[in-house]
């Protein structure tokens, strides 16, 4: 008995001690701040020899943070914060529980354009950064991209593209749902910014909920939340505005919104003819682009572009270019019958008419290959877009969904130019025509806690007729030896049948390991069906019809591949290595219906990638990736055994076999501090080289270019880029510094010369400004120098600058004004002289009430109406002129409801 109860107090005596050592052991505190309660703060425990490893939470809505089942020693607790300065606290725990009280210093904050006060910034959770609209407001936003242009950290291209730091975002949704994917910019470029509360950047996004916290995320998205009061019912803006000088420009645009809890409506309908393309870099909505994306086939599957012709205006506002008129209206919803599927439908039809008028002299000058060609064109697209997208969710249980996404397109362009070359005019016509159809179905399955399976298969199909036609024969002697006359032609066409029709499938398994680490493999299949057809026509005035016999394409290309691929993360506290690999068996076959058999190859192709990422301390880090790549192009116009005309008075004919091409690339990012952090860094540079790559052999005559497509070696690319911001307290607001470069050297030939090696270098460097003064002025200025050199056994050179100054003034409370100049420098060349160019814009916005203004904009108010470039190439270098739209005084009235 008494040895009995000499056991159990033993026995109750260790559980005590266990108890008290491992159970109740607590480190706890509160964290405070002088104006507000420091919620979402990380905290981090770290052993005082590292040997411990670290432990992390965050404090709760009340400050609160705690640690428990902590052993005795030496810490550190590290209180890291976006909108507080960063702490660091040693302590010693000896007894059970230690409790501390923190107070945190705010800091003044700056992401990378604006000037940002921690109240602006809001950490809603371990990978949310919440922003309050209204804190970037100045008076002349519009749509959402007009606000986000004003967040700091967010990057705006000219054509919408989003960038959160140097990384493009995933897609931009509303209350939590997303409407356009990567097609974002139908929605910011138009959406008023009215009802909008909050922006809110979601971090480690996933595309796929059962892949949250499983995948090794680095997407970024945003989310827009809306005011109270414009949830569950219908609001929207209405824009009207005509022009008063001259008499002859209008733009007119209305939103309309509902955005309930099962039901979502955004409806959008617009004409303008002042410049403005209504739909624009909208790629990303009618293809399949998501490459890093778990269980996705079938990326940039399309037929190849041909005839194209669009103006390049480098570094300048497109709309000052573009006499156009457009008509956009887009129905889109978001239906929710029942808690476990979602309906989603998109669907748009457009109406546009783009011109533009160009004046060009290029001057060739290789060796002997000397000679001067003029143009001056008037070209006109009209085309017709319709376009839908159907997405279903169905969620058969808690731990798997189906997916289905569809979607239908249908073009038809109809293009007219009117072209003058050297002295000789002539009409050409261009029709096309393309029918999209893409279907994708998925399954997710989730296999464990960090474990999902993801199971896909897609259909493409495409077809895109194209037909071109002029009346008059501009190719000189080009068919001379098959006894075509050139006085005798009097028309000339050519009829292409352009297809694709792809299938694929994959499986990818995405987990983590017991350590944390995630894993992914995938295998896939797919088969691609392309067919080419295209024949070239001459005809005589007697109604005669001649097709030359090597202007005459009948091609099938199919491929089926197999791939395999594999990728591990290993992490640690400051390094993480991910290497991956893909294996592919590639089965292709070129059918060339007028050679008497087919070429058919299996080629092995492997790619293998290493990624590392050192965190060098807490605000700095860097990236590295090297990779080899095999591949072999998928562009059937890189293979036509034949020419076909591609405008411009070129023809092209392929490769006699599909070659595989090998790449090495090598890069590093180094970034300094955080797009919350008052300096803010981003240095990066890289290196690739093609072992083996696609150029030309170029045949130069004044009346015509006929190119074969040949295989060089050794092309290589380097590359860098510098970009540093600053705010700078004592002038209240940011400087942006910007540096960036690309050095190239490869090959082209000339028919009758040795390869030409070539070299190309384009320098650019800018520094900019952007106040943020509590008064009623603010301002942007900003300068900019680039420079392109081209080598090919002569130097020649483009130099040219930009100035921007820009004025926004808030006169009173009801009254706006704003003055944008731009200033353009361009450096004497061959063909003209040094050349300025001044634009300036002015708006004076006028609010009746809080949600109704008048609105009066001048643009072009210096009249310039033709802007003068130069252009370099590989043969040659040309001084392009463009036609620029008149001044144009408007008024009109903004209305949001």
């Amino acid at each position: 008995m008494n040895g009995s109860m000499v056991r159990i107090s033993f026995l109750l005596l260790f559980l005590i001690q266990f108890s008290q050592s491992y159970c109740q052991t607590l480190i706890r505190g509160k964290v405070t701040a002088p104006s507000s309660t420091p919620a979402g703060i990380r905290v981090n425990l770290v052993t005082e020899n590292g040997s411990g490893g670290s432990h992390y939470s965050f404090t709760d809505a009340k400050g609160l943070f705690l640690f428990s089942g902590v052993s005795h020693g030496n810490y550190t607790l590290i209180f890291q914060s976006l909108a507080y300065k960063s702490l660091n606290r040693s302590i010693h725990l000896s007894s059970d529980t230690l409790e501390l009280s923190i107070e945190l210093e705010e800091s003044r904050i700056q992401l990378q354009e604006v000037y940002v006060a921690p109240k602006k910034f809001i950490r809603a959770g371990r990978d949310t950064i919440e922003l309050d609209a209204k804190n970037y407001l100045q008076g002349e936003e519009r749509t959402v991209e007009d606000l986000l242009r004003k967040i700091p950290g967010m990057q705006i291209s000219e054509n919408g593209t989003i960038k959160v730091g140097n990384k493009e975002i995933e897609k931009v949704m509303v209350e939590g749902d997303d409407l356009f994917g990567k097609g974002y910019k139908l929605l910011t470029q138009n959406l008023t910014v009215h009802p909008i509360e909050k922006v809110q950047v979601l971090q480690r996004y996933s595309n796929n909920k059962h892949l949250k916290g499983v995948e090794h995320s680095e997407k970024i998205a945003l989310n827009l939340t809306l005011k109270s009061e414009s949830k569950s019912q219908w609001v929207g803006s209405i824009d009207a505005s005509a022009s008063v000088i001259p008499i002859e420009f209008y733009n007119a645009q209305a939103n309309l919104m509902n955005f309930g809890k099962k039901t979502k409506y955004y409806l959008l309908g617009s004409a303008n003819n002042n410049g403005l393309e209504t739909l624009r870099g909208i790629d990303h909505l009618i293809l399949s682009q998501d490459p890093n994306e778990p269980g996705q086939v079938g990326l940039q599957v399309s037929t190849p572009s041909l005839l194209e012709n669009k103006p390049s205006l480098n570094e300048f506002d497109p709309q000052r270019s573009n006499f156009n008129n457009d008509k956009l209206l887009s129905f889109n919803g978001i239906f929710s019958p029942r808690k476990d599927l979602k309906i989603k439908w998109l669907g748009f039809a457009n109406s546009k008419k783009n011109s533009f008028v160009r004046q060009s002299l290029s001057e060739y000058a290789i060796e002997d290959v000397k000679f001067t060609n003029q143009e001056d064109l008037h070209y006109t697209n009209s085309d017709i877009n319709y376009f839908s997208k159907m997405e279903l969710q169905y969620d058969p249980g808690k731990n798997s969904t189906i997916t289905y996404i569809g979607t239908l397109g249908n073009i038809k362009a109809n293009d007219i130019g009117e072209l003058t070359f050297n002295g000789i005019g002539s009409l050409e016509t261009i029709k096309k025509r393309s029918l999209l159809s893409n279907h994708l179905l998925s399954y997710t399955q989730k296999l464990a806690e960090r474990a999902v399976l993801v199971s896909s298969f897609r259909w493409i199909r495409q077809h895109s007729p194209i037909n071109y036609a002029v009346d008059q024969y501009l190719y000189g002697d080009l068919f001379e030896a098959e006894g075509i006359k050139a006085d005798s032609i009097k028309n000339v066409w050519q009829d292409t049948e352009n297809n694709v029709e792809y299938y694929g499938m994959i499986s990818e398994l995405v987990k983590r390991d017991a350590k944390g680490n995630p894993f992914s493999a995938s295998i896939a299949h797919e088969i691609t069906l392309r067919g080419f057809n295209s024949a070239f026509y001459l005809m005589n005035g007697s109604g005669e019809t001649y097709r030359p016999k090597d202007f005459f394409n009948r091609l099938n290309f199919e491929e089926r591949n197999t791939a395999l691929s594999a990728q591990y993360t290993w992490k640690s506290p400051r390094l993480e290595l991910t290497p991956s690999i893909t294996a592919r068996l590639l089965h292709s076959t070129l059918q060339d219906k007028l050679a008497p058999q087919a070429q058919s190859s299996i080629n092995k192709l492997w790619s293998p990638k290493a990624t590392i990422l050192w965190r060098t301390h807490s605000k700095g880090e860097l990236r590295s990736e090297v990779s080899y790549q095999m591949n072999m192009s998928q562009n059937a116009l890189d293979v036509l055994p034949n020419f076909v005309y591609k405008g411009n008075r070129t023809f092209s004919s392929g490769l006699k076999e599909n070659p595989v091409l090998d790449a090495f690339h090598i890069n590093a990012v180094y970034t300094l501090g955080k797009m919350t952090d008052k300096l803010y860094t981003i240095l990066s540079g890289g290196y690739s080289q093609q072992f083996d790559y696609i150029g030309q052999q170029q045949e130069l005559n004044p009346d015509y270019n006929r190119n074969n497509l040949v295989l060089f070696k050794n092309r290589t690319l380097t590359y860098f880029n510098a970009q540093l911001n600053y705010f700078v307290a004592g002038i209240k607001g940011n400087i942006r510094l910007t540096g960036d470069g690309q050095l190239a050297n490869y090959q082209t030939q000339i028919k009758g010369l040795p390869p030409l090696p070539i070299q190309t270098a384009v320098y650019q460097l800018s520094l900019d400004y952007r106040s943020v003064w509590e008064g009623p002025i603010n301002i942007f200025t900003g300068l900019q120098f680039h420079n392109s050199i081209l080598r090919n056994g002569s130097t020649r050179s483009v130099v040219q600058s930009k100035f921007e100054a820009n004025i926004n003034a808030r006169l009173s409370k009801k009254i706006r004004t704003s003055l944008k100049n731009e200033l353009y420098r361009f450096e004497k060349g061959q063909y003209n002289p040094s050349q300025y160019y001044l634009f300036s814009d002015f708006s004076l916005q006028y609010f009746i009430l809080k949600k109704m203004q008048l609105e009066l904009t001048a643009k072009n108010i210096f009249n310039i109406d033709t802007f003068t470039q130069s252009v370099l190439s590989d043969s040659h270098q040309s001084t392009q002129s463009y036609a620029l739209r008149p001044r144009q005084v408007m008024l009109g009235i903004n209305l949001s409801f």
